[in-house]
């Protein structure tokens, strides 16, 4: 699992992490078709390392905005397309109002079976001081973590990945 965050990032600023309950699944090459996925157990995982280092986690649909309050937004995406994709190239299917990432990533393409979970700071949105598209602030790649994003599907191998994320994430703790 690769991990990258924005050194600037004040993680212990806030404890309210707002995640997703679906996974964004894209499809196709030059055309993506966007759909969202139920994937409890990756969920789940996300979920309970974010509770495990002191964060208040609620549940957000896709297409809601971030509650009131709410400073860091988190969304998973499972790639299953033979198309290399960047990260945040797909953000505007999501309620976070970005159609750019604002930190300079310099991940490399990922393809089809990839997990990426993307944590945004969104805390300027409540007071309508963002001076530019909310900033990613930590990313997590698993490539080929997720070989079948499909309803029933073994995602052991992406639950792992998850918890190798946020165990080689120390800064993430409250």
């Amino acid at each position: 699992m690769t991990t990258a965050y924005a050194t600037a990032a004040n993680f212990g600023e806030s404890t309210v992490a707002v995640v997703s309950q679906v996974a964004v699944a894209v499809d196709g090459a030059s055309q993506p078709s966007i759909t969202y996925l139920a994937i409890p157990a990756v969920t789940t995982a996300i979920t309970s390392n974010y509770q495990a280092r002191g964060y208040t986690v609620v549940a957000m649909d896709p297409g809601d905005a971030p509650p009131p309050g709410a400073s860091y937004v988190v969304e998973t995406t499972a790639l299953r397309t033979t198309t290399v994709w960047y990260p945040c190239y797909w953000w505007g299917w999501w309620g976070v109002p970005v159609d750019t990432c604002a930190y300079p990533w310099t991940t490399p393409g990922y393809s089809t079976g990839s997990l990426l979970i993307t944590m945004t700071d969104v805390s300027c949105l409540a007071a309508s001081s963002c001076s530019g598209p909310p900033a990613a602030i930590w990313m997590a790649l698993g490539d080929s973590a997720l070989p079948d994003a499909a309803a029933g599907a073994d995602v052991s191998v992406a639950v792992t990945a998850i918890n190798q994320a946020f165990e080689q994430s120390p800064y993430l703790k409250q």
